[in-house]
């Protein structure tokens, strides 16, 4: 069954893109935020650091959940 109501689906269905094309959009504004925020709280260590900890563990969190099929996906490269 093809799920077509989740967010990479719709951002795909918007942009006139294939699921793996929206996926690939999505991460490159995750990652671009992602190095926007360190690079905002470069001067302030203690915000920093707390952001680092949050991430990695929130990652590692949704790396291990069999809701996000991650495993699967990997696979599928």
């Amino acid at each position: 069954m093809d799920d077509d109501t989740n967010y990479i689906s719709l951002v795909s269905a918007s942009r006139g893109l294939t699921k793996e094309d929206g996926l690939c959009a999505i991460i490159d504004k995750v990652v671009e935020a992602h190095h926007n925020i360190l690079e905002c709280l470069g001067p302030h260590s203690e915000a920093y650091d707390a952001y680092v900890a949050f991430f990695e563990g929130y990652s590692k969190l949704h790396a291990a959940l069999r809701r996000y099929k991650l495993k699967e996906v990997m696979l599928d490269g």
